[in-house]
């Protein structure tokens, strides 16, 4: 879910279970490629929360930082590679 406040975006995701590092890697993707996929909010820098149960964890904008976004686009180009299938002996 993403509320849209005048401080900017917050992406709110639930999730059952125990706290994973995936479930915050998840949503920090969402706080990267929404203000690319979403015109208006092109200039936003969201914020969000991840609910386990009753624990909630919150995730800074600044956590989307330049290294984030380099290992994110390092991944792209391994999944996106013509040669991926060739690396994994497919």
């Amino acid at each position: 879910m993403i509320a849209v406040a005048s401080a900017g975006p917050t992406i709110y995701d639930v999730k059952k279970g125990q706290q994973r590092a995936s479930n915050e890697v998840q949503v920090m993707l969402y706080m990267h490629l929404f203000p690319l996929a979403v015109r208006p909010y092109a200039r936003t820098k969201p914020v969000s929360c991840v609910a386990y149960n009753d624990s909630p964890v919150e995730i800074p904008a600044e956590a989307i930082d330049n290294g984030f976004v380099k290992n994110f686009e390092y991944f792209l180009g391994v999944v996106g590679s013509p040669n991926r299938a060739a690396t994994q002996g497919h």
